[in-house]
């Protein structure tokens, strides 16, 4: 059976404005791709959370490890007010192929120019992986992997953040859910919670009409 490491990486909840974003990084040798074949995971988006939850549990015993990257709003924030999320997450892919150092790595690009993307990771290596980088990248099983894995544990932790702010949804700006949400929360507190990503549009947008409709009237 081959040693050698094959390593996938992708993200979930790069676009909601409720939420953090989780990468993760899927590892499994080589000689284990078939056994990671038959099991044949797919794009955590083509699934429900049920199925997702299934996957989960038996790629936990197929893959050699995995490695899980939070990435909080205030982290996002920083880099988008710079024009820099997808720097932000060349940071933490470099982050995740550094800690494993696989021979191959497959990544699920935020990019259209993939091929620039790979040259961007591969020149702030100290050692020189062989690196996939393309758009729908989930067509390999070992980026399904992680994009379940990713998918999952922003599903868990967005379950654990309900408990504590209420109900919000899908966290996207287009949800009604979201919507009211955030306008109930400017009601009561007259800001927006620290879950919120408050670099996106949306987000300046809500706060400008709830400060709109606080402007004194002058007769």
């Amino acid at each position: 059976m081959s040693d050698r490491m094959i390593l996938g990486i992708d993200e979930a909840g790069r676009g909601p404005v409720v939420g953090p974003m989780v990468i993760c990084g899927a590892l499994i040798r080589e000689g284990k791709l078939n056994e990671l074949a038959d099991l044949n995971p797919v794009d955590s988006k083509k699934l429900t959370p049920d199925q997702r939850e299934w996957f989960r549990e038996r790629l936990e015993k197929i893959l050699d490890g995995y490695k899980i990257v939070i990435v909080e709003p205030r982290e996002i924030d920083a880099y988008v007010v710079r024009s820099r999320l997808n720097h932000l997450e060349v940071v933490k892919f470099l982050e995740i192929i550094s800690f494993f150092k696989p021979e191959a790595v497959y990544v699920d690009a935020p990019v259209l120019r993939t091929d620039r993307f790979a040259r961007i990771l591969s020149c702030k290596l100290d050692y020189k992986p062989r690196i996939i980088a393309e758009n729908k990248a989930e067509r390999y099983h070992i980026v399904a992997a992680a994009s379940i894995l990713a998918k999952t544990t922003r599903d868990r932790l967005i379950n654990e953040l309900e408990k504590v702010y209420g109900e919000f949804g899908t966290g996207y700006c287009h949800d009604p859910k979201t919507i009211n949400f955030i306008n109930n929360w400017l009601q009561k507190n007259h800001s927006l919670p620290d879950i919120v990503r408050k670099s996106w549009v949306t987000s300046k947008n809500w706060v400008n009409r709830f400060l709109q409709t606080k402007l004194p009237v002058y007769l």
